[in-house]
């Protein structure tokens, strides 16, 4: 459920950006446009409105519900040490941690984790830009991608990880290995991304050989484009798309009945004259507004194919990794273990890794919006140029990921993943464990007794 949630989302998503960010107003562009703003807002309503009624349901359970209060003061009562070795202090912590600093697995595990984390970022938070830029597709067909098809395909994978593994109890070592299997057709997976451009869009506007726009030329020298607000037109003889206007060199404009506007005598698109009766000449073309449309389904479907296989996969992985890196730690060091691991993936993962590729995805920025003061949003990105970066620097980490996994591999193959049969000392065990080993203690008589005096 947990991972199904943001798959409702991002479908709450997809239908809120079809609408305009002012659903009032009538736009004169369609959500199709690089400038189109979809209503954003009316998603945070909707969800807003449902957590206020959960989070209000959930106040109103007390700190303790009464049967887990009956059931520890009952605990307690037979076992008087309890308290006292649930204790911890400061020593005892830098145990746990020195402990932890000299475990090989579980620190092979965690610079696995971050390095695939960190590489992973970019088609994760930036995939639905990504998905706009490569294959010209709407914002809200790139969030009904990213969330309800790639997440329906993570939850299938949990679910079919948690079967196996419940069914079949793999050894520590087949599920290092499976983890680095999974690491390595990610690995693949993206690497084929590169593959999987869109020669349409990569061939619409004209780039220098270092990848920047060729904006000023010599056709519309005289234009002052400088400042022109971005506004990308479609040259109608031939699939080129201009950022304005005013860069295309059109002196002439008809609006036309269905919103979309003409632009005629455009210096900068020229239609050679064939006829061989007349001396040669060159015409000036006309231009539509908009940028030009592509046909890239191939490439799209193929991309979204391979997004579902990664997800699914890489989803599987999940659960044998988990079960890991809770199972190369001593009883006592889990909850030291698990803390220390979501510090450390938020540390060098979750929060240098999308600043670390935003500043990529603005290296390929060809055209920045301006504003008083200064530069404002990308509106335009050299795709190719783009692509290639993302690819391979996250591709980069992944290599350095799967690395680990193979130590991982190679140390945990004495690790010990299912003990339902192992003897537990139920002076140190927590709540639970004691109750399933001492089942005579604490009786439902016991706890209907114990209960009633609570409440």
């Amino acid at each position: 459920m947990r991972t199904l949630g943001p798959a409702v989302g991002y479908g709450i998503v997809s239908i809120c950006l079809k609408l305009y960010i002012a659903p009032e107003l009538t736009p004169i562009i369609d959500n199709t446009d690089p400038r189109w703003l979809g209503a954003w807002w009316i998603g945070w309503i909707v969800l807003g409105s449902m957590l206020i009624v959960l989070a209000t349901m959930m106040a109103m359970f007390p700190k303790t519900l009464p049967r887990a209060a009956a059931r520890r003061k009952l605990l307690i009562k037979h076992n008087k040490n309890m308290l006292a070795s649930n204790e911890t202090s400061i020593k005892d912590m830098l145990q746990t941690v020195k402990r932890l600093l000299y475990n090989g697995v579980y620190n092979y595990n965690q610079l696995a984790s971050i390095f695939y984390v960190f590489g992973y970022i970019p088609f994760w938070i930036f995939l639905p830009k990504y998905i706009e830029i490569q294959y010209r597709k709407s914002a809200s067909v790139a969030s009904f991608v990213t969330g309800f098809v790639g997440l329906v395909f993570a939850a299938l994978g949990i679910l079919t990880a948690g079967i196996i593994v419940q069914k079949f109890k793999p050894k520590a070592r087949y599920m290092a290995f499976w983890n680095m299997i999974i690491d390595i057709i990610s690995l693949v997976g993206i690497i084929s991304y590169s593959f999987l451009g869109c020669i349409p869009v990569d061939e619409q506007i004209p780039i220098f050989n270092n990848g920047q726009l060729q904006s000023n030329l010599a056709c519309n020298m005289g234009c002052k484009c400088d400042y022109v607000k971005f506004s990308p037109v479609c040259a109608i003889e031939y699939s080129h798309t201009f950022i304005s206007a005013c860069h295309a060199g059109c002196t002439e404009q008809t609006n036309l009945n269905n919103g979309t506007i003409m632009y005629r005598n455009c210096s900068c698109i020229l239609i050679p004259n064939n006829n061989a009766n007349e001396s040669s000449q060159v015409q000036y073309g006309s231009a539509t507004s908009g940028p030009c449309p592509v046909d890239c389904q191939y490439q799209f479907y193929s991309f979204v194919v391979i997004i579902c296989i990664l997800k699914l996969f890489g989803s599987m992985s999940r659960v044998t990794n988990f079960l890991v890196s809770v199972r190369c730690v001593e009883e006592r060091d889990k909850t030291v273990s698990l803390g220390i691991s979501l510090t450390m993936i938020s540390l060098f993962a979750l929060i240098p890794s999308p600043i670390f590729f935003g500043y990529i995805m603005d290296s390929a920025c060809l055209v920045w919006g301006k504003t008083c003061a200064g530069t404002g949003n990308c509106w335009f990105y050299n795709s190719a140029l783009l692509r290639d970066r993302i690819v391979y620097t996250s591709s980069a980490f992944l290599v350095i990921g799967v690395f680990f996994d193979v130590a991982i591999w190679w140390n945990v193959k004495d690790l010990n993943m299912f003990d339902d049969g192992l003897e537990v000392n139920s002076s140190n065990c927590k709540l639970k464990s004691f109750e399933r080993l001492n089942p005579d203690i604490v009786t439902d008589e016991d706890l209907r007794k114990e209960n009633d005096s609570t409440v």
